[in-house]
């Protein structure tokens, strides 16, 4: 059963030394990844029910189809086990499977953002794998199928 957010539950996380405001769901969303933390982006204002209902859509997605957000990770990781020298660099084993990644995970978090002119919303599942801190790994939900993207 999908949980269903409260847009008041959502708290404004201290600023710190980030550029924008955001507001955190204090309950993680358990999932074959691990927890994701909820993040809620208005550029100007608070969140407001519209990007409530976007988070709960990722939400119900991650919850119905587990392992595809799972299959993209991991095929991220494989594309990186070919250049073995960087993930040694990075203290991440070659040639794990699919439910060996986790502990190699550092950041989930489902983001929700609304623009500055209050038009549209925009939002993915963000992982920063430990062979890819730089990057990230950023999916944006198209019906049923996900895809990465620039976020």
């Amino acid at each position: 059963m999908p949980i269903i957010f409260q847009l008041s539950e959502f708290k404004k996380a201290p600023r710190g030394p980030y550029a924008f405001d955001f507001w955190v769901h204090p309950v993680l969303i358990s999932s074959v990844l691990g927890l994701f933390a909820v993040e809620l982006r208005p550029d100007i204002g608070e969140p407001d029910l519209q990007m409530v209902n976007e988070a709960e859509r990722l939400v119900s997605f991650m919850q119905a189809h587990p392992d595809k957000l799972l299959d993209k990770v991991y095929e991220h990781y494989r594309g990186f086990d070919a250049h073995s020298g960087w993930l040694a660099s990075c203290d991440v084993p070659e040639n794990l499977n699919k439910d060996e990644l986790l502990p190699y995970l550092v950041v989930r978090d489902i983001v929700v953002i609304r623009d500055e002119d209050m038009q549209a919303l925009s939002s993915c599942f963000y992982i920063s794998p430990q062979w890819d801190t730089e990057h990230g790994i950023y999916l944006e939900l198209h019906g049923i199928k996900l895809e990465y993207c620039e976020f």
